[in-house]
């Protein structure tokens, strides 16, 4: 799964992270579900072809961000668009 940078966070102590998405693998809804969807009238069948999309966020720690690190123009432009999102 690939994960997409959504923002970066900096914190008021210097420490930056980002937060990236990525989508889940379309899966079978889980047999309660499933139960609780035929039992309101829903037929069985069609209640177990359901499928469910998830996404899936993550937040991480980016040192690499925190330093003074010096990084191509291209780069520094990414990051930037990136945090002007906010």
């Amino acid at each position: 799964m690939k994960f997409k940078i959504e923002k970066i966070i900096e914190a008021k102590d210097g420490r930056v992270f980002t937060v990236s998405r990525g989508d889940l693998l379309p899966s079978n809804l889980p047999q309660q579900a499933i139960d609780d969807l035929v039992a309101q009238g829903m037929d069985q069948e069609e209640a177990e072809n359901l499928k469910t999309k998830g996404v899936s966020i993550r937040i991480m720690r980016a040192k690499h961000l925190e330093t003074d690190v010096v990084v191509s123009p291209a780069t520094e432009d990414l990051i930037n668009q990136i945090r002007d999102k906010k």
